[in-house]
Order: C-alpha cells, then sequence, then structure tokens
C-alpha cells in the first residue's frame, strides 16, 4: 500500500517495490502490470489495486518399486489425477514365492502437493508337480503341492507282478520323499526276493 499525492490532471505512476500477493497450495501469484480500475488522469482520490495472475502450481509426483527404485516421474498440475504410464512394476520371484503387481501403497487422488507412490504386491506360494511312477515308468499320481510342503502318494501300495526268478515287495520311493523345492518324480521302488 503506498500513498502519493498527484496534481489533478496528471497521470500517477507508482514507483514502488513490484506488488506481490502471497502464493498458496493452489496458485502462484504474478503480478501482471496492471491496476484496477484502470489507472487514468486524476480528478478526485482514488485507489487502485494491483492485479495478479494466478499460475496454477504443479507438483512433483514420483512412482516407486517396491524396492525404492524410481519407476518414473511426473510433474502434474494441482486438482489433476496423475496417471502411471509405465509398465507394470516387476518384483522377481523366487523357488518359493511369485509376484503379481497390486497396485499402489495410497490411493491415487488430485495432486496438492508432492506426492510418492509405492508399488504393492500379492505374494502367491509357488506350486510344483510332484509326480509318483511305478518302476516302468507308469505314472501313478501326479499333483501340484506348495513350496515348503511334504507330499504325499494318496494311491494304493503300488505292486509289481513277479516273474519267473523273483517276487517284489513295495519298498518305497525314490528319492526319498522330501519337502517341495521344485517339480520331482519319484520311482517306485521294490525289494528282490526270490
Amino acid at each position: 500500500l503506498k500513498t502519493i499525492a498527484v496534481p489533478y490532471g496528471e497521470i500517477p505512476v507508482y514507483s514502488g517495490d513490484t506488488p506481490n500477493k502471497e502464493s498458496n497450495v493452489q496458485y502462484t501469484y504474478v503480478f501482471n502490470g496492471k491496476w484496477s480500475p484502470e489507472i487514468v488522469a486524476v480528478t478526485e482520490s482514488k485507489t487502485y489495486t494491483a492485479q495478479f495472475d494466478a499460475i496454477l502450481n504443479s507438483y512433483t509426483v514420483v512412482w516407486k518399486n517396491y524396492n525404492g527404485a524410481i519407476l518414473e516421474t511426473d510433474t502434474v498440475e494441482y486438482g489433476t489425477v496423475p496417471t502411471y504410464d509405465g509398465s507394470d512394476p516387476i518384483k522377481e520371484g523366487n523357488a518359493q514365492f511369485s509376484y503379481t503387481f497390486n497396485g499402489w501403497d495410497n490411493d491415487v487422488v488430485a495432486v496438492t502437493g508432492p506426492a510418492t507412490y509405492t508399488a504393492t504386491f500379492l505374494q502367491t506360494t509357488n506350486k510344483y508337480i510332484i509326480t509318483f511312477v511305478d518302476w516302468d515308468g507308469t505314472e501313478l499320481q501326479s499333483s501340484e503341492v506348495e513350496y515348503g510342503k511334504t507330499p504325499s502318494y494318496e494311491g494304493e501300495t503300488p505292486t509289481r507282478i513277479k516273474d519267473a526268478q523273483f517276487t517284489y515287495t513295495f519298498k518305497d520311493w525314490s528319492p526319498t520323499i522330501d519337502v517341495v523345492t521344485g517339480d520331482q518324480t519319484y520311482t517306485a521302488t521294490y525289494t528282490e526276493t526270490t
């Protein structure tokens, strides 16, 4: 606010500091060089108000993977809902688990300031094919079993027809049944008696 005395009929000239208006989260205000009302020759006391252009603020939106790696950085105007333009984030699986992208850690909402969104993943325990076969390779049972579980043979005890030389009795599975860490085939073994 600056008050000056100007003789009648002359056009007033503002000679102070550039007017400013405090910014807010939505707008930054820049003096546009204009006054309201328009400045005219003095015929009476008058108040002129500085005019400002409101520039919509933009903010940085960062999209991160689960491990903190930056996937994308966007500059987004206030009030605009940001969009991730990249391909779905990936989290490498291992023998035990597979991971599926499951969206972001927070709801994606209209920008009101800087924001960071981090990818989240669904974890699924992997399943593997466990096959039980007879001594000659004939499949007896095949099923999917989760990593870390111990498979079991659910069928009848395998049998092998005796031949001219031997009578066969089911002994065990080879290799020895163990917790699942991948696809595995177990083969029936027999003792040989004459």
